[in-house]
């Protein structure tokens, strides 16, 4: 392993997702735009029915695409930053 890999041990703690939306300017833009180029850890949190799940994730690319019907839309996937094993609060 070397400073860029990351080691996993399946089926221990491990998260994955992927975000994907409209381009925005002040919004999506603001908050990936420097994840093109490189790794970057954000915290993540997702709320579903007032239970909240936060987790450090490391995001690896960040995708802008024009669609056929003109929309201009992203997509970046993230992994476990940390190894510690998401919980919900």
């Amino acid at each position: 392993m070397d400073k860029f890999a990351t080691e996993r041990l399946l089926l221990l703690a491990d998260f994955t997702i992927t975000l994907s939306g409209v381009f925005n300017i002040t919004a999506s833009h603001a908050v990936f735009k420097d994840v093109a180029g490189t790794n970057v850890i954000r915290t993540c949190s997702l709320v579903i029915s007032a239970q909240t799940l936060n987790n450090e994730c490391v995001f690896t690319d960040y995708a802008v695409s024009r669609q056929t019907g003109g929309a201009l839309t992203w997509s970046v996937p993230g992994a476990l930053a940390d190894g510690t094993a998401p919980a919900w609060s």
